[in-house]
């Protein structure tokens, strides 16, 4: 992709490629895993995962939440919610990403489908700046928390440095990373980690 940072995500979230270069994370067990691959033709995919001491009703808010993403994620510029459903929304995001420090703007508008506090599947229908920009989030209760796994493909419409693929994975890292602090700050604040289980 161009370089990338976010995103994604999130956000979905949104969110995967979007962003500006997060910095490195630490390699504790619970720490954000990512992988990305490229198909030949300048498809990425992307995956990723986290574990979080929360249930997934509140790693579920954070992820849907996508009006305050833009203000909680600072991998991401802005994200408003255009029009919303019992189970669908159209959310517009920005983020700014780096490529040889030179600063891109890029812009999604996602389609997101929701299968609540189970799955989110979104899809850029504007198409300005990715030819492809699809995935989804996945939430699975595990015996200490929540686990949650990030899937997307993307085509950006301009080439990708020869260094791409190291750069999507430090974007992919540094959402998934945002997203998981986010989840533990709200945690903490609700004591939420007490009934993760």
């Amino acid at each position: 992709m161009r370089s990338a940072r976010a995103l994604i995500g999130g956000l979905g979230f949104c969110l995967i490629l979007l962003g500006a270069i997060a910095p490195a994370l630490g390699g504790s067990e619970d720490s954000p895993t990512a992988q990305v691959a490229e198909d030949g033709r300048g498809v990425y995919t992307v995956k990723g995962s986290f574990t979080v001491a929360a249930p997934p009703a509140l790693a579920w808010s954070v992820l849907s939440d996508y009006d305050q993403l833009g203000e909680r994620i600072p991998s991401m510029r802005s994200s408003v919610v255009k029009r919303s459903g019992p189970t669908s929304a159209l959310v517009a995001q920005e983020s700014t990403v780096y490529v040889l420090a030179f600063p891109k703007r890029l812009r999604v508008m996602l389609q997101v489908t929701e299968d609540p506090e189970r799955r989110i599947d979104f899809e850029d229908v504007a198409r300005e700046d990715f030819e492809v920009y699809q995935g989804a989030w996945q939430l699975e209760k595990t015996p200490g928390g929540t686990r949650v796994d990030y899937v997307a493909s993307a085509r950006p419409r301009i080439n990708v440095p020869f260094f791409g693929k190291s750069l999507f994975l430090d974007t992919v890292k540094g959402l998934l990373g945002d997203l998981r602090r986010e989840m533990m700050r709200r945690a903490m604040a609700r004591g939420a980690w007490d009934n993760a289980a």
